[in-house]
């Protein structure tokens, strides 16, 4: 997990495996803290270890957005 913005923005990127060949590409999420103290989470990946540690982060999620409807986002 990196803190874009400290205390506002954290981006998670995670390694994510082609199913159909040995090709893999990094995917991102990114959790920002709205005005209200919530979280808004854009693209969300797979819930890793590293993931679920960082639930500690501040306020509930509010607005998950899933940009693209594929087996990609999992989580």
């Amino acid at each position: 997990m990196d803190q874009a913005v400290k205390g506002s923005i954290w981006l998670f990127e995670q390694e994510q495996a082609l199913g159909f060949s040995s090709v893999s590409t990094n995917i991102r999420m990114t959790v920002i803290k709205l005005k209200s103290g919530g979280l808004w989470v854009h693209a969300p990946i797979a819930p890793t270890k590293e993931c679920i540690q960082a639930r500690t982060l501040p306020g509930p999620i509010y607005h998950p957005f899933v940009s693209s409807p594929n087996e990609f986002y999992s989580c």
